[in-house]
């Protein structure tokens, strides 16, 4: 970092990568969540060989949660659209 920037940085945030279960716990939240907001849905069960399919795809992720919204609104979107 140059020195100008270094400066003008007050305080650093290290986060720890997401494990499996923090995923499927985040993926469940917003599905339900969006669905809700978006679409006045309400779900129920979610499939479980979805849930660990999104844990494998982002455990340990560069980018924590937001590729795995980004992907969760456009998987929901599809199934809604078909």
């Amino acid at each position: 970092i140059p020195t100008e920037v270094w400066g003008r940085i007050d305080t650093f945030l290290v986060y720890n990568s997401l494990n499996s279960r923090e995923i499927i716990e985040i993926s469940i939240d917003y599905i339900r969540k969006y669905c809700e907001e978006n679409f006045e849905l309400e779900v129920g069960n979610i499939d479980s060989v979805f849930l660990a399919e999104l844990a494998k795809k982002h455990t340990n992720s560069r980018y924590g949660a937001r590729d795995l919204l980004k992907e969760l609104e456009a998987e929901i979107n599809l199934m809604l659209t078909d």
